[in-house]
């Protein structure tokens, strides 16, 4: 790239706002100041490049976010149907939930009710049994009598 040949801040500059655009994630203007400086000992162009790679990185991962936050906006739009049957399905649910717990208890007092009539039957039948046999015993002793 042409960072590699950039000797002077203003020349980056201008190869910065080139490559990346107007749009770059950092303001230029912010160089260190140990560039000017005769007694560094790293070269001028290494920092150019170092700077240019991480505002370059930057501006991708800038890219990679917009496009991941479009696509959650884009799902989260497309759900909302999703989103809105669910709560007709789930209220729908929940009445039918209430319904077979109502239901629970009807059955519950009808069975309960059925025994209780169950068990009247049977004392019923029990005491005309004893009324039945009471009597047999008084036919049987009028038949012996005769």
């Amino acid at each position: 790239m042409e960072v590699i040949n950039c000797i002077k801040i203003d020349e980056y500059m201008k190869c910065k706002e080139k490559e990346l655009g107007q749009h770059a994630p950092s303001k230029p203007g912010k160089i260190p100041v140990r560039l000017n400086k005769p007694e560094s000992k790293v070269p001028t162009v290494y920092y150019f490049v170092i700077l240019f790679l991480t505002k370059w990185a930057g501006e991708i991962v800038n890219n990679i976010v917009d496009v991941v936050l479009y696509r959650e906006r884009m799902s989260a739009v497309s759900c909302e149907p999703i989103k809105a049957r669910y709560s007709e399905v789930s209220k729908e649910n929940a009445d039918l939930k209430e319904k077979v717990a109502s239901s629970d208890l009807i059955n519950g007092l009808m069975i309960t009710d059925m025994e209780k009539r169950i068990r009247d039957l049977e004392v019923d039948v029990t005491v005309k049994e004893r009324i039945i046999l009471e009597k047999n015993e008084g036919v049987n002793i009028l038949w012996e009598k005769n």
